[in-house]
Order: structure tokens, then sequence, then C-alpha cells
């Protein structure tokens, strides 16, 4: 039997590429006027490198807070378990981080993008900002 179903991909306004993720988001944060900015990030790339911490360094004040636990697939408990923490956090604008071994486009979802390298030679991530 085939499935069937439908994918709906949201609108997507750039891709940055081929700098470092901390200065373009920082940059994306500046321009979106941001100013309590929710991290949703790969726990491996949050516990084997130094690249969340840079993010986090480079936002400053404006980091609300970060979730580095959504497992493989999203599952939806923990979809909203980061919905919950982003939301207790005030945050204006969620930015969500990956490592990937090459370069791939965000992914239009609320949760982060899959992990595929502990040590990114490039990033991928999305942004979503709170209506």
């Amino acid at each position: 039997m085939t499935a069937s179903g439908r994918v709906v991909f949201s609108k997507m306004e750039e891709v940055v590429f081929g700098r470092p993720a901390a200065e373009a988001v920082a940059e994306l944060v500046e321009r979106q006027g941001a100013k309590r900015v929710f991290l949703m990030v790969s726990g491996t790339l949050n516990r084997e490198t130094d690249e969340i911490e840079k993010l986090r360094r480079a936002l400053g004040n404006k980091c609300a807070g970060t979730f580095d636990r959504m497992p493989a697939h999203s599952p939806r408990a923990a979809v909203v378990a980061a919905a919950e923490q982003a939301r207790e956090a005030g945050a204006d604008l969620i930015v969500t981080l990956a490592a990937a071994r090459s370069p791939m486009p965000p992914r239009p979802s609320s949760s982060a993008c899959r992990t595929t390298s502990a040590h990114p030679k490039t990033w991928t991530g999305s942004v979503a900002r709170r209506t």
C-alpha cells in the first residue's frame, strides 16, 4: 500500500551560508529587532562543541533560554515542552541550530534540525518570529 499525504512548507526568506553561525544569527536578531531569543539546538552540538556557547555570547542578554533535548523525529511531547519553555522565557524569536555535513537550507519546523555531525563544517537552522 502506498502512503499519501501533503507537506506544506512555510515561506523561506533567506539562506545564509559560509559564515560562523553566531555572527549570522546575531545579525539576523538585530535585523528582526528581537529582544528575547530562545535557542532550540542539537544536544550533541551543545554538549560536544562550543558553537552554542559562541552563539549565546554573541546574543548576550538577548538569549532568553536554550532547549537541547529534542529527540529524533521531534515527538509531539518534546515539541510541546520546548514551546512551553520558550513561552515561559518570554521569547519573541526562536532560533533552531544543528550541525550538518553539507549545506542544507533551514527546515520549516518548530524543532531543531537533525544533527549529522558533532563537529560541524556548516550549520543549519531556522527562525520563527512570534506574532
